[in-house]
């Protein structure tokens, strides 16, 4: 298990230099099968479920609390002057369900300061439109303030359909991930527009953390996230 970690620092420097970094692949790691039937069978029938009690058992067994949490933290303060809590995080497990069109071209920015997507169930897009992400790394700066986080966060909602993620990839680099190796992907979240693309006749599951949102207490992130739970 340990040496699953042993470049994480090399794949940190690429994650502040470039807006990105893949882990190694977790399928010789982590029974995906297995995990994505006790998921289901506790998320049942919602796309989105807040602190799944298996999603956080995963987390502690293979490292991504105990080794990859604390990293995070410590760049978290020194690149992005977080002073906040490395308690600061919200786990998601997304389950998108065949022909779901209302997951796609959904574009946003996260925020948190980091994103990890862990995949689960990835269908074999050979076959299948299987949900691919789409994204954008470093397509804004840091928001000096919440207002101009939400302004920004406003004016690329005009990206949000097929069209709008082909025009902003004119001006922006654009990068697309299927996930079919299973590496799990860790991007800086508050900087990157991301979303995905259809899905058909499949199901999908991936799990989503995120570290460390910078915001007030009442700010952007904070308010739809209350909003979720209700």
């Amino acid at each position: 298990m340990m040496k699953y970690w042993d470049d994480i620092d090399s794949r940190l420097i690429k994650l502040i230099k470039n807006g990105y970094c893949f882990l190694p692949s977790i399928k010789s790691l982590i029974d995906t099968d297995k995990y994505y039937e006790i998921i289901m069978n506790e998320t049942r029938n919602k796309s989105y479920n807040e602190n799944c009690n298996s999603h956080i058992k995963l987390l502690n067994e293979f490292g991504f609390n105990d080794i990859l949490a604390p990293k995070l933290f410590d760049l978290s303060k020194s690149t992005f002057n977080y002073t906040g809590s490395i308690k600061n995080q919200y786990h998601i497990v997304r389950n998108v369900f065949p022909n779901q069109l209302s997951e796609s071209y959904r574009g946003h920015f996260d925020s948190h300061l980091f994103t990890l997507i862990i995949p689960i169930n990835i269908p074999d897009s050979d076959f299948h439109n299987n949900g691919q992400l789409a994204f954008f790394p470093k397509a804004r700066n840091l928001p000096q303030s919440e207002i101009i986080n939400f302004l920004q966060k406003l004016y690329f909602k005009r990206f949000n359909s097929k069209k709008g993620f082909q025009a902003l990839s004119v001006k922006k680099e654009i990068l697309y991930e299927n996930f079919l190796n299973y590496r799990p992907l860790i991007f800086l979240g508050m900087l990157t527009f991301h979303g995905n693309l259809p899905i058909s006749d499949c199901y999908r599951q991936t799990l989503l953390s995120h570290y460390f949102d910078p915001s007030p207490s009442w700010g952007v992130g904070s308010l739809l996230r209350n909003i979720r739970k209700r």
